[in-house]
């Protein structure tokens, strides 16, 4: 009766762990398979968000455009004012400095070259 006890406990103690082989098998698998099913939906739901992004990106350039050309041809234009703005000052600018220059050569002929001669004609007479 001892011998079949202790057949009967071996036997047990093998079913035991083929049993305890088995759960942690299938808990291991079970882990494996909830792994990858979250990683799916994980890898779905990023594709998703990035194709919406892609399309939202897309709707807010679409509704950007007008503003966006709008906005081109203002920055354009309010150049381009500046442009003819300094233009016309650097114009006046050089119309003055001509007209310095002509007064100045006016001067040295009128009244300096005058004076000169004067002098150089008294120093010459005595």
């Amino acid at each position: 009766s001892s011998g079949i006890n202790a057949e009967y406990g071996f036997i047990l103690h093998k079913c035991m762990n083929a049993l305890r082989s088995y759960t942690n098998l299938q808990r291991e698998t079970e882990i494996r398979k909830e792994s990858s099913q979250k990683f799916r939906r994980h890898s779905i739901l990023q594709q998703a968000f990035r194709s919406w992004m892609v399309k939202l990106e897309q709707t807010e350039e679409d509704k950007l455009k007008y503003r966006t050309l709008m906005a081109r041809k203002h920055y354009t234009n309010k150049l381009l004012s500046q442009c003819l703005t300094q233009l016309s000052v650097y114009r006046d600018y050089r119309l003055d400095r001509k007209e310095c220059y002509s007064l100045a050569v006016d001067h040295y002929q009128t009244r300096i070259t005058t004076t000169l001669f004067n002098s150089w004609h008294l120093f010459v007479a005595y």
